[in-house]
């Protein structure tokens, strides 16, 4: 069995500068962690506010399986490195071979 981990991140931080750098820490963290990971590209995604107005930013969506769920050490790590106070992070089982 397999934890296959969707999530995604920012383009730009909240003070409008890239994050170019700090997803190229990602893909080495995610080497160290689960050993490879699949960059989707970016795309947008968009949220509702606490005022209900529609907000949207520009993203990167990864995949990663891992032999177990790492969507703790994801969350801290986008937490931490990413300003994000709610990591988006999906996980599903799936079967590798």
């Amino acid at each position: 069995m397999a934890y296959v981990h969707f999530f995604t991140v920012p383009v730009l931080f909240s003070d409008g500068t890239s994050t170019e750098d700090t997803v190229s820490g990602l893909k080495e963290y995610l080497l160290e962690l689960a050993g490879g990971y699949s960059e989707l590209g970016t795309s947008e995604g968009g949220w509702l506010d606490s005022q209900g107005s529609a907000e949207t930013e520009g993203i990167v969506s990864f995949i990663v399986s891992a032999p177990t769920d790492i969507s703790a050490e994801l969350k801290g790590y986008l937490s931490d490195n990413f300003n994000q106070q709610y990591p988006y992070v999906l996980v599903w089982t799936g079967t590798s071979d």
